[in-house]
């Protein structure tokens, strides 16, 4: 039987055919009704209203889809890594997109319908081939990462009979880049204004203050000084004192900066301050939660300490593997764009690196893993373009798809034994990499796992599966002892 139909639910297409047309009846297609399907073609009845999550995950030869005109929801991840899919015409009925749902895809043109509100995450993330795009006016939200960076449509229209400010706004927000930004107001609005102000906004605090603080601290009328009271109030002490010696000639300027730092830094606290620090410094005292809060957002869940973001300003990181006993976990897109950080070492007791945790950290050069760490999340270190020594402990099971995508001065890595899958896209334009040890472990090689690796010499054991995908797809190997 090719399809497995209950109560009007897709739950599992058997069948061997490329081309798939789905019976009519079908309401719903059901989680991962043709998860790693080799099929190229499928066509839904109009009875279908709902697809389910991942789907069509993994089906790396679809080439079209008909979606019927009557679905209402289509779930997270649903057609993602559908590496071949070029083209698709979005049902009217939906309201919204949900995260990583067309994540890989090779769409060249896109129109979002009137009806959508919602664009989430990653929902079109990795689709670089995208020339058109269309997003009708009732969009209210765009997640700013909901597209790849690296597009740069031909064709850009977004809200066109749109001119409603706060509207404007939001989508100048959550598009992320200013190419996009640009291209926006340039085609719905005739003044600049509010792009002059969003790229106001978009200067880093502490360079916001070094640029305007200097200038008020000159100036002794009211309103200076009381700008820059307002200014003041997220400075470290450190930079307060560093204020304080430049006023030393304005004493207006000086009074309004101690008595802040008095207030804010009390002698007593100082003092506790440097006695923690020092503690620190000589490890006479262990980090609490409360200490590391500094340098993160975290959460507990199940158990385990997630890390949600990295916070702090240093280039040097270490992640601790628990705290107070209790395990860590580096959680989805915890250091995203942290694009100041150069090495990462991971504590022991780490197990997980979580989905984009390391995504365009493009100044990271060394990553230490611990022993203990089991999973590499989806594009985990994707886009960190300077990262050159990887070290993958003999712990690793699994490597998520794209994880290492745009990695291009990465030149050499192990995999461990016991790695079984190459997925999708794992080295994806890492152009510089030289070798890959392939274990004999691994049994499944996905597609455009080494797609523009140029230089790539495949280093494997004699008749194991990476020595036959090689010689297969007339790739140079090595034959290790």
């Amino acid at each position: 039987m090719e399809f497995e139909i209950e109560n009007g639910i897709l739950k599992k297409y058997r069948g061997k055919d490329e081309y798939v047309i789905i019976p009519e009846g079908v309401k719903e297609i059901g989680k991962r009704a043709f998860y790693d399907q080799d099929i190229k073609s499928v066509v839904m009845p109009a009875s279908v209203t709902s697809i389910g999550l991942q789907a069509f995950y993994y089906c790396s030869d679809l080439e079209s889809v008909i979606i019927s005109e009557n679905i209402t929801e289509i779930g997270k991840e649903a057609f993602a890594f559908c590496l071949k899919l070029k083209d698709v015409t979005l049902p009217k009925k939906i309201t919204k997109i949900k995260p990583l749902t067309f994540f890989g895809c090779q769409l060249t043109r896109l129109v979002i319908p009137e009806g959508v509100t919602d664009i989430e995450y990653w929902a079109f993330d990795a689709c670089i081939y995208l020339e058109e795009l269309v997003i009708g006016n009732q969009i209210q939200r765009i997640d700013k990462d909901a597209f790849s960076e690296k597009i740069n449509p031909r064709r850009f229209v977004v809200a066109p009979d749109s001119e409603d400010e706060k509207q404007c706004n939001m989508l100048l927000q959550s598009l992320g880049t200013e190419r996009f930004a640009l291209a926006f107001l340039s085609d719905t609005l005739e003044t600049n204004a509010i792009i002059t102000e969003k790229l106001k906004s978009r200067i880093p605090n502490k360079r916001f203050r070094e640029k305007f603080i200097p200038e008020l601290i000159e100036k002794a009328e009211t309103a200076a000084l009381s700008k820059l009271l307002s200014m003041v109030k997220k400075m470290s002490v450190e930079e307060i004192d560093g204020y304080i010696e430049k006023a030393e000639d304005r004493p207006e300027s000086r009074v309004l900066l101690l008595e802040y730092k008095n207030r804010l830094y009390p002698a007593e606290v100082l003092e506790r301050m440097q006695e923690i620090q020092m503690e620190k410094d000589f490890g006479l005292r262990e980090k609490t939660l409360a200490d590391y809060k500094s340098t993160y957002s975290i959460k507990k869940e199940n158990g385990v300490y997630v890390i949600i973001k990295y916070h702090a300003k240093e280039e040097t990181v270490f992640i601790p593997g628990t705290i107070g006993g209790i395990p860590v976990c580096i959680g989805e897109k915890a250091f995203y764009q942290c694009k100041h950080i150069t090495d990462v070492t991971i504590g022991e007791g780490v197990t997980t690196i979580g989905n984009f945790a390391f995504f365009g950290c493009e100044n990271l050069q060394s990553v230490t893993l611990s022993e203990g760490i089991t999973g590499i999340g989806i594009g985990a270190f994707r886009s960190c373009e300077n990262l050159q020594e990887l070290h993958l402990p003999n712990t690793v099971k699994t490597i998520a798809p794209a994880a290492f995508v745009g990695c291009l001065n990465l030149q050499n890595i192990t995999l461990p034994e016991g790695i079984t899958v190459i997925n999708p896209q794992l080295f994806y334009y890492c152009e510089k990499l030289e070798t890959i040890f392939l274990p004999k472990s691994v049994t499944n090689i996905g597609v455009q796992a080494f797609f523009e690796c140029k230089k790539l010499t495949l280093l494997c054991e004699k008749d194991s599966f990476a020595h036959k995908y090689a010689e297969r797809n007339f790739l140079p190997f090595k034959i290790t002892e």
